[in-house]
């Protein structure tokens, strides 16, 4: 993935595109939409918000809420995640249906406030069994 900063009016935002050699593949392009599908669902505090997804000509893109921070993994080294703000957004996902794939420091954003916000979660589409137990579809 690559991320570009736009400016729009009234806000700056981050596009999220899908690489050229990923778009090649039908079944990641369909990925990429079902994920930005699914984020724009989930509306949280520590989750990043995803404004508008779709195409243009072969570009797949996400568009999302810019946050001025720096990854976690920049900033703990070997330091234990913020535990309650990453367990806040999981939960809420979870609730919504989402099952993070990717959950890492490089995916957590410490804003310049000191707020964590989730960007990427590698999302798949989970459903629950009957047993309780969680199942991913992908």
């Amino acid at each position: 993935m690559h991320y570009r900063l736009v400016e729009v009016p009234n806000r700056l935002v981050a596009i999220k595109v899908l690489t050229a050699d990923a778009s090649r593949s039908e079944s990641r392009r369909q990925m990429f939409r079902e994920e930005a599908r699914l984020a724009s669902s989930v509306s949280h505090a520590h989750i990043v918000q995803v404004y508008e997804f779709g195409r243009d000509n072969d570009l797949e893109f996400i568009v999302i809420e810019y946050v001025e921070g720096q990854p976690l993994s920049r900033i703990i080294r070997g330091r234990p995640l913020p535990p309650r703000q990453v367990a806040l957004a999981v939960a809420r996902s979870r609730r919504q249906g989402l099952l993070p794939r990717d959950l890492k420091p490089g995916n957590i954003l410490l804003t310049t406030d000191g707020e964590v916000k989730v960007v990427d979660f590698g999302l798949e589409m989970g459903r629950e069994t009957a047993s309780g137990d969680s199942s991913v579809q992908g």
